[in-house]
């Protein structure tokens, strides 16, 4: 506490603002002093006499002892006496005896109307007001609305959005091995059709497709490699799990279709265009090897589109219904292996039609720069489909974000909790193709939280009236602690809320962050327009959570 703060100043904090009584009581256009227990508290020196001269009746209706009034006076005066106020503290130690005029004025009202007789000052200091004195209004509750949820509830309701995660990300994986796996078997059997037809024709174009069939496989292979790796479970060095390491040997599958497929192939074709060797006669084995290569890679490409228009049509909700399926693929797919496989039996099908052309028309007219040219558009086949990889696992890699749709959709939830005012900073990125992380900086709404926290905690500073002097610092202890706890409990059910509508949402961080963190909100709430609006909008959630009357 700052020197220049009086001790009325104190005092008005503690009994008008600092607990969330003072501003829950007030039920729509009652004035402060209704909702606070009437007391009498000297705060300048001239009303000593005055109070002096009050009757034993007044005296009785005094809810705290003498002596207490009497400490907090002599410390007023010293305080004002050693140190300036400001212009704030004067303005608020002016409204403070302002109320406490005013609740003189009613309790010498309320004993004027009653007429009992005093009964001594040793009853002021038995701790309990007489039973005809001033009662506060408080709000009434039913005793279940301060009972927190069942921790078990929640342990429940996190499992099961777990359980539905990991079932996801299994099919997802299974069905990636699948394609992966049927890929490879597939150009395994190709490569050593391709070679032996190469041998036996000398063309160009069949030895560029022999060359495309072993990268196929060296890619296939890495990308199993990669999966396997992914599944690793995050450990203290890799908090974010081992998600991304599948994007790296893709990253390493699609350099090694540039630099070995396109460099192998285009060197050999651009030898046999300078020097040709191919023979005119082009055997039927050739051409059986050729149609095999195009049935086999076309049903592992026609497979892979099929997964891939079915997830298209499952994300067609979330704003990709009107996407083509290239556009699709290459911004939407996540995953890198299924990617892979795409190009690579596309690129497939694609460079045996051009070996099929090349070989064809070298065979029609004679001239081997047919079958030379067709290996050479084989080789930028090859270099195209690496780049196109090796660009899409770049982006990953360095941290790709999420898409604007589904930022948006988790940003609506977080702002449909009440107990939220804003959210800045939005940070996110893929962390892996089935897992992403989400952080931002989240507003809370302090009235909400008091709401949330006043069935529990009106009766207690009601009993702490009496023994304010010696339980107000561990009760204003413990509401902080709860009030941090509320907060937890509220970031925890919002990540419950997220992870069941995203599943994928398995790193979200929620950090409390106010554009006001830099100053008191007590320092705003001093005006009395101020006031007035944070006791109605108390009122309003008192009203929406429980079934509250005031009494």
């Amino acid at each position: 506490m700052c020197p220049s703060t009086s001790r009325g100043q104190q005092a008005q904090r503690i009994f008008v603002l600092a607990s969330p009584l003072a501003a829950g009581t007030v039920m729509g256009g009652g004035s402060l002093s209704d909702a606070l227990p009437v007391r009498r508290i000297k705060t300048h020196p001239d009303e000593s006499d005055a109070t002096a001269q009050d009757s034993p009746t007044q005296q009785r209706k005094t809810a705290v002892p003498q002596k207490y009034i009497d400490a907090i006076q002599s410390e007023v005066d010293e305080m004002e006496a050693s140190t300036p106020r400001s212009s704030l503290a004067k303005k608020t130690q002016d409204d403070f005896a302002s109320y406490l005029r005013e609740t003189r004025k009613a309790t010498a009202a309320a004993a004027t109307s009653s007429g009992g007789e005093s009964t001594g000052e040793d009853e002021n200091d038995g701790g309990k007001e007489p039973s005809d004195a001033p009662h506060p209004q408080f709000y009434k509750f039913s005793p279940t609305d301060a009972t927190l949820s069942d921790p078990k509830r929640h342990l429940d309701r996190r499992r099961a959005i777990e359980k539905k995660w990991q079932a996801q990300q299994a099919e997802s994986r299974a069905s990636t091995m699948k394609n992966v796996q049927r890929a490879l078997g597939g150009n395994f059997i190709i490569a050593a059709a391709k070679l032996a037809a190469a041998l036996s024709s000398g063309s160009s174009a069949m030895l560029s497709e022999f060359v495309h069939s072993v990268v196929d496989c060296g890619n296939q292979a890495l990308l199993l490699l990669g999966l396997n790796a992914s599944k690793n479970a995050p450990d203290p060095s890799h908090p974010y799990g081992y998600g991304k390491a599948i994007y790296f040997w893709a990253l390493v599958s699609a350099l090694g279709t540039f630099f070995l497929g396109a460099g192998v192939s285009g060197t050999h074709a651009l030898g046999e265009l300078m020097h040709p060797s191919i023979t005119t006669e082009v055997t039927g084995e050739v051409w059986g090897v050729l149609i095999m290569s195009f049935v086999v890679d076309g049903y592992v490409f026609g497979k892979t589109v099929q997964g891939i228009l079915a997830s298209k049509r499952i994300d067609g909700g979330k704003g990709n219904k009107d996407l083509s399926f290239w556009r699709y693929a290459t911004t939407k797919v996540r995953d890198p292996a299924t990617l892979a496989v795409l190009l690579e039996d596309g690129a497939a099908c694609l460079g045996v039609v051009l070996a099929i052309g090349g070989i064809g028309m070298t065979q029609y007219t004679g001239l081997p720069v047919f079958d030379s040219m067709a290996g050479i558009c084989i080789s930028g086949l090859l270099a195209a489909m690496g780049l196109a990889l090796a660009k899409v696992n770049h982006r990953f890699l360095i941290g790709q974000g999420l898409d604007k749709v589904t930022r948006e959709g988790i940003e609506r939830i977080i702002l449909s909790r009440r107990s939220i005012d804003n959210v800045y900073s939005v940070q996110s990125q893929w962390t892996g193709p089935d897992t992403f992380s989400y952080k931002a900086e989240v507003d809370f709404d302090g009235t909400f939280l008091a709401a949330k926290l006043l069935p529990r905690y009106q009766q207690e500073f009601f009993d702490a009236n009496q023994t304010l002097d010696r339980d107000l610092r561990v009760l204003l202890s413990w509401y902080a602690e709860d009030v941090m706890r509320t907060v937890e409990r509220e970031v925890r059910h919002i990540e419950e809320e997220i992870r069941g509508k995203y599943p994928a949402a398995q790193y979200i961080e929620l950090e409390p962050m106010s554009r006001d963190s830099d100053r008191y909100a007590i320092d705003d709430g001093m005006k009395a327009q101020l006031r007035r609006v944070e006791i109605d909008v108390l009122n309003r959630y008192l009203k929406s959570l429980y079934k509250s009357k005031e009494r």
